[in-house]
């Protein structure tokens, strides 16, 4: 995303209330999101399904099937965000999928 675009999302993110902190990811995105799918495999993390949620669950899972040669944006996203879980057990994040 352009620096603007990113700045965008901050501001909103923090108007509306939310904490927002930096990140940086290092190594190879293919084995960042593959050591992510193990979390999922192992029932760590899990989808939510619910009333709406089937078309996006459809579009992540397609891309699942299709990595690395499709696209990867969710994954890729996911991947972030489940990287700044540190304990399964505070609650903090339910965007969507829920950790145990």
């Amino acid at each position: 995303a352009s620096k603007q675009a990113q700045r965008w999302f901050v501001e909103t993110a923090e108007d509306g209330g939310l904490d927002v902190e930096e990140t940086t990811s290092t190594g190879k995105k293919e084995d960042r999101i593959m050591s992510m799918m193990t979390r999922f495999e192992n029932g760590n993390v899990k989808l939510v399904e619910g009333e709406g949620m089937e078309d996006s669950w459809t579009a992540f899972e397609s891309e699942v099937a299709t990595f690395p040669s499709g696209h990867d944006d969710q994954l890729d996203s996911t991947e972030i965000a489940l990287r700044g879980v540190q304990n399964a057990d505070s609650g903090e994040f339910s965007y969507g999928f829920i950790t145990s």
